[in-house]
């Protein structure tokens, strides 16, 4: 009696590791689908550049201390770059005008804000205001030095 049911034991435990080894296997070979790089899945064929040009405009946005999206020939643009050199604070933009795929670049800034204005102004990867209006009336009341001081753009 003792054999019969180390027998039935020992059958039951192969079973369970058999089942256990396959989903071991099925577990594994699923993990290692999903880290695969897939193929992208393109409408008609075509390439959709847009991830391109918010990858673009993010990676502007994040790798320099402050950056501005503007447009060389606006009044607004040129006011927000004058402020940044009256004060001696190095700056980088984009004149967006001047770009051969500045609408794409306008549009992403708009998917990544939610909203479009130019000039667009950012701070070590942030929105630093959110128009020429504020960054005017903070350049005027001394608030916008301070700022920069603080954050030591101005030394």
């Amino acid at each position: 009696y003792q054999r019969r049911v180390r027998g039935v034991f020992t059958l039951a435990g192969m079973q369970t590791r058999v089942i256990l080894l396959v989903f071991l296997v099925q577990l594994v070979v699923n993990v290692f689908a999903a880290v695969q790089p897939q193929e992208p899945h393109y409408k008609n064929g075509e390439h959709n550049d847009k991830f391109h040009y918010v990858d673009r405009v993010a990676r502007n946005i994040l790798d320099n201390e402050i950056f501005l999206f503007t447009k060389a020939k606006d009044d607004d643009s040129i006011r927000a770059k004058e402020i940044f050199k009256k004060l001696g604070v190095p700056i980088r933009y984009i004149d967006l005008d001047l770009e051969a795929d500045g609408e794409q670049l306008e549009e992403a800034l708009e998917s990544l804000l939610g909203y479009r204005t130019i000039p667009s102004i950012f701070a070590k990867g942030k929105p630093f205001v959110p128009n020429i209006y504020q960054l005017e009336s903070e350049y005027e009341s001394g608030q916008l030095e301070v700022r920069l001081r603080a954050w030591n753009f101005i030394k």
